[in-house]
């Protein structure tokens, strides 16, 4: 049996999230500086 750490996350911030279709969609556009994502931490990211 797997267990898993509801309470476990991971923050990142990044000043672009980019869309399905490509775009980059950026925080400034927005009046911030980054936008924030919270990330699984067994999920690979590179």
């Amino acid at each position: 049996m797997v267990t898993k750490h509801d309470d476990a996350k991971v923050v990142i911030y990044r000043p672009w999230i980019t869309t399905k279709d490509g775009r980059k969609i950026w925080a400034k556009w927005f009046g911030k500086k980054a936008f924030r994502i919270e990330v699984d931490p067994y999920t690979e990211t590179t």
